[in-house]
């Protein structure tokens, strides 16, 4: 439920693209709600899955992949975001130079 959530948010996000940036934040809120319940489920379901001593190291490895693939996705994304916003510059420039 939680990632149909997310998904729908993400879906509904790329119909609004071209709108006001506080409709974007509340879309981009909603999809991160999502995916929030998401890694409470999923840590839920690791936690039940492992046995005891298991549970300690499994809860560890679980929260060390989440936080370095949230990590890596926010710099591969920001990266992409970076590279779109320099062609505008440079074809900006290029054109008020003509």
């Amino acid at each position: 439920m939680a990632f149909l959530f997310q998904v729908t948010a993400y879906f509904i996000l790329g119909i609004f693209m071209d709108a006001v940036p506080a409709v974007i934040a509340i879309i981009l809120i909603l999809a991160n709600t999502g995916l929030t319940f998401a890694q409470i489920t999923m840590a839920n379901t690791i936690s039940r899955i492992l046995s005891g001593n298991q549970t300690r190291v499994g809860m560890g490895i679980y929260m060390m992949g989440s936080f370095m693939a949230g990590a890596i996705g926010t710099s591969i994304l920001g990266s992409v975001l970076d590279q779109g916003v320099q062609s505008k510059i440079i074809a900006s420039s290029v054109q008020q130079h003509i």
